[in-house]
């Protein structure tokens, strides 16, 4: 996992990229999963958040059209410098 997500404040900066998404472009929020702690790794390190759609630094990337009469085309989305803010902090997974 290559996104990561770094405390600021009260506030978490999000940087990375998800492909295969769909329907990214029509959701009111994306649920981000990102690495908080490298040393941590996988046994705590890595923090979900809920990002809203219209965060500043959230780019629909690329569409990329599917095979198919009714299929949803996916997408390419990327969080640069996207802020995430952090009431009672991140849910860690475990």
């Amino acid at each position: 996992m290559r996104t990561t997500a770094v405390r600021d404040g009260d506030q978490w900066v999000l940087n990375g990229r998800k492909i295969w998404i769909t329907r990214a472009d029509v959701a009111d929020f994306s649920i981000v999963m990102a690495v908080t702690d490298k040393e941590k790794g996988a046994r705590g390190g890595i923090s979900a958040f809920l990002v809203d759609s219209g965060t500043p630094g959230l780019n629909i990337a690329r569409k990329i059209p599917m095979l198919g009469g009714r299929q949803r085309p996916a997408q390419i989305v990327t969080w640069d410098a996207a802020v995430a803010f952090a009431a009672s902090g991140p849910s860690s997974c475990r």
